[in-house]
């Protein structure tokens, strides 16, 4: 048998990342002295090494040494006997991480009920396996525990605790569908998940000689319904307890003082307590032996590494933050830009310097993945691995990385917080507001660096890219508080942008490059080990403003569904009638009138002729199409070859469009989805004659549907460039009325265009089956295109906001700094 070892060097790691790219220092506002592993001059440098603790991506990790596309053919000739090819890549592949220096392999052996056991009884084999070994009866799993116990490495049994990669449910939980949560996971506050996977925890213990077991909760975050994580615990605290009893049995069992028991969890104490992650309980009473902050897929440079070291201090409990080849993931761009050795190195530096105890690589094979499947990337070359691992021996060594450059990048990792699996935002970019009062942001950066001015070993250069500028615009830049001469600062235009191989998309920027060498006119550069922080002001060009103000040119008629996602097939069993629009504003008194004595599907025609007293609604009434037979599902369709009667100037019919998605077979029924209906063309040039004006659109509404929100909605008129793909343009959109199908329902007012928009939005039940008026008035502000909007439900008065403010300055209506970076050249 094999004692686990203990060597507090050894202990297991993992760091991860953020998502801006800064390329120099950061000042210290929390930790007051840098740790020994990034001592300044005169002070101790030697340091021992730190541990490497590699999490192979199970399948991924031999199939990209193999050359083995696991989803099709295999990319090579396998020779016979296919057993021993496949045992002899395997050994070589671990040969390779020892002479790395690896210290540990977290080996993933399960994902969402499949694994690599076949003795299993609660998961399903996977479908992908080394050529030729189950033929010949030969264990990959063993062989790749035996050869690293060869190399007196770890071997540690990594366990994904809720993968959702889709697809079919597999082994145990096949049989349980209740237990399902989020699509393909599980919910692990029924009692049957927790107990199926301690089964697979004994069932590994039992059949292998593992150094340990790891916990992967970055696969897929949510352990339990999103929100539900922190009341929920002590769930997963009684279920950490269980493990350590199973790891605890089997090390006596084994005759071994202890096997290692590690968590992979994400970067932030407050994502591990919202995500019901007790961290402080499980190493408080040594339930875990290594924790691994990690984000989910990107390297995190710029996580607060000492928020974890504080909770393990007094205790054998080892930090070790995740590395990942992935910078950052804001758009179509997953793959094409990876972490260089440089980029590797300030992500340990910073680590190393708020007390980490080594690092984890994860899903490093993606640094040399073209060996298996094609890629656009050059940075994930063939030719990477091994040659990849050597970066591994160099990250153990905080001395060796301190002797040479280190590149930050301090990139947004999610600037929305849906694309992140926890659900928080990891955006620390400034975004400026041409329309604040305050045109000025700031964000935090990291650098354990020694700035001291005795040091004149590092030169530091910073850059940032900044969006939405105008001509003649200037930012005004400070770094913890002192701002830059303009002599260290450089600007250059990018017209072209960024596309999607040079990293995430943007559209024309201006790259700002800042030299810190201040000390060559006798100036102290403000830099300072630790925390430090960017501030920039925007100063606006002096001159006219530039106004962007509607002209509706079209307008659909319809209620579509929108279940958050866009145009939905969903059945919203929607109808409309008596749909009128004013080139004016009506008073509060006659959208009343509209409400009380207007009678659906005789509509305002026949209001004004009863009423004399209401004749002032015909006063700029341009369109109003009084639907035939609005419950009659036949009576308007292009089929039945009648159409609505139409009153107003031009004299025109509703139009069907069968190329638009989802709307409705019928003038007054939009219960199905093959069709919309347009406003004539001869109608909209009635509207607005100039390029601003006033509108008041009422309507009848009718719906019972409540499978995903309504949305009746109308104009567009502006092309608006595409910031992901510069070749597409969209429109302006003015949704009339979003009914949110929420508890309680809303009713929203609003407009899609570019710049921050607000919306209206005032609480009404219309969900009911019953007739209701809605009403909305836009008045627009000629002289700059401010958009006001307001809402009338069955003739009351609801809210009222500013749906649309143009930029009242030239540029964009958003100023962001994005892609900070900070480059610390090591003078030899």
């Amino acid at each position: 048998m094999r004692n686990a070892r203990d060597d507090e060097t050894k202990g297991l790691s993992m760091t991860k990342r953020s998502s801006l790219c800064v390329i120099a220092t950061l000042a210290l506002h929390g930790f007051a002295t840098p740790s020994a592993d990034c001592a300044g001059p005169g002070e101790a440098k030697d340091s021992p090494p730190k541990r490497i603790l590699h999490a192979w991506d199970g399948v991924t990790m031999w199939a990209t040494i193999l050359n083995l596309n696991y989803y099709e053919s295999p990319n090579r000739e396998i020779p016979k006997p296919a057993a021993k090819f496949s045992k002899r890549i395997l050994e070589e592949m671990v040969d390779e991480e020892a002479a790395a220096h690896v210290d540990a392999i977290s080996y993933c052996l399960f994902t969402a009920f499949w694994s690599d056991v076949p003795a299993s009884k609660v998961t399903e084999l996977f479908p992908w396996r080394p050529p030729g070994m189950d033929q010949a009866g030969v264990d990959c799993l063993k062989v790749l525990i035996d050869r690293c116990h060869h190399h007196d490495m770890q071997f540690i049994a990594d366990i994904r605790m809720n993968d959702r990669h889709g697809g079919p449910r597999k082994g145990l939980a096949k049989e349980h569908p209740e237990w399902a949560l989020l699509g393909s996971g599980n919910d692990y506050a029924i009692p049957g998940v927790r107990d199926a996977m301690l089964t697979f925890v004994k069932e590994v213990l039992d059949g292998y000689e593992v150094d340990g077991v790891e916990y992967d909760y970055m696969r897929w975050c949510h352990m339990f319904k999103p929100g539900e994580g922190n009341k929920n615990a002590h769930l997963l605290t009684d279920f950490t307890r269980r493990t350590r009893k199973l790891l605890d049995e089997a090390a006596e069992r084994r005759g071994v003082d202890r096997l290692e028991f590690g968590v992979r969890v994400p970067q932030s104490i407050k994502e591990c307590d919202y995500l019901g992650f007790d961290l402080a309980t499980w190493v408080k009473e040594g339930l875990v032996d290594y924790v691994v902050p990690s984000d989910f897929f990107h390297s995190d440079t710029n996580m607060k590494t000492e928020d974890f070291v504080k909770l393990a201090t007094g205790t054998n409990c080892k930090i070790y933050p995740a590395i990942h080849p992935m910078i950052s993931m804001d758009g179509p761009n997953e793959h094409y830009r990876l972490m260089n050795l440089s980029n590797y190195r300030a992500a340990a530096q910073n680590y190393y310097g708020f007390g980490a105890d080594g690092v984890s690589p994860y899903n490093y094979q993606r640094g040399f993945s073209r060996r298996a499947t094609a890629h656009r990337s050059s940075s994930s070359a063939a030719y990477m691995w091994p040659a990849a691992l050597g970066w591994l021996r160099e990250l153990r060594d905080p001395a060796e990385v301190k002797q040479r450059d280190r590149h930050y990048l301090f990139y947004s990792i999610y600037k929305k917080p849906r694309k992140s699996p926890t659900g928080f935002s990891n955006d620390d970019n400034i975004y400026l507001d041409r329309s604040a009062a305050t045109l000025e942001g700031s964000r935090r950066f990291r650098m354990a660096e020694d700035f001291g001015n005795r040091n004149r070993k590092l030169r530091t250069t910073m850059q940032f890219k900044a969006v939405g500028l105008a001509e003649g615009d200037v930012l005004k830049i400070r770094i913890n508080g002192t701002e830059v001469p303009i002599d260290y600062i450089s600007r250059v235009y990018d017209k072209n942008g960024q596309n999607v191989y040079e990293g995430d998309t943007l559209p024309p920027f201006h790259l700002y490059v800042i030299d810190m060498n201040w000390e060559t006119t006798g100036r102290k550069q403000p830099l300072v080990f630790g925390d430090n922080s960017l501030s920039v002001r925007l100063v606006p060009a002096a001159g006219a403003t530039s106004a962007k103000p509607f002209r509706f040119i079209e307008m659909v008629l319809g209620v579509q569904a929108d279940d958050q996602g866009g145009v939905s097939p969903v059945d919203l069993n929607g109808h409309l009638d008596d749909f009128a629009i004013w080139s004016r504003i009506l008073s509060d008194k006659e959208i009343k009138q509209l409400h009380q004595h207007g009678s659906r599907g005789v509509g305002i025609a026949a209001l004004v002729a009863n009423r004399p007293d209401a004749s002032e609604l015909a006063d700029s009434l341009q369109v109003l199409y009084e639907f035939d037979k609005a419950d009659d599902l036949g009576a308007n369709t292009s089929a039945s070859g009648r159409s609505a009667q139409q009153t107003g100037p031009a004299g025109a019919v509703v139009t069907q469009d069968t190329k638009a998605p989802h709307i409705g077979t019928g003038a007054g029924d939009f219960t199905q989805n093959d069709a919309t209906l347009k406003v004539h063309a001869s109608d909209m040039q009635r509207l607005m004659r100039e390029p601003a004006g006033d509108l008041t659109i009422a309507y009848w509404f009718k719906a019972a549907s409540r499978s995903a929100n309504h949305t009746v909605w109308a104009m567009s008129n502006e092309p608006i460039p595409s910031p992901q793909y510069s070749s597409n343009r969209a429109k302006a959109v003015l949704a009339t009325h979003t009914i949110e199908v929420a508890t309680p329902e809303e009713v929203i007012l609003g407009l899609v265009r570019p710049g921050s928009l607000e919306t209206a939005r005032t609480e009404a039940p219309l969900t009911d089956g019953k007739w209701h008026h809605l009403a909305v008035t836009v008045d627009q502000d000629s002289a700059v295109g401010k958009v006001t909007g307001r809402l009338f439900i069955d003739g009351k008065p609801g809210n009222q906001a500013v749906i649309g403010d143009p930029p009242q300055r030239r540029g964009d209506r958003t100023v962001s700094i994005e892609e900070l970076e900070c480059y610390v050249y090591v003078r030899k």
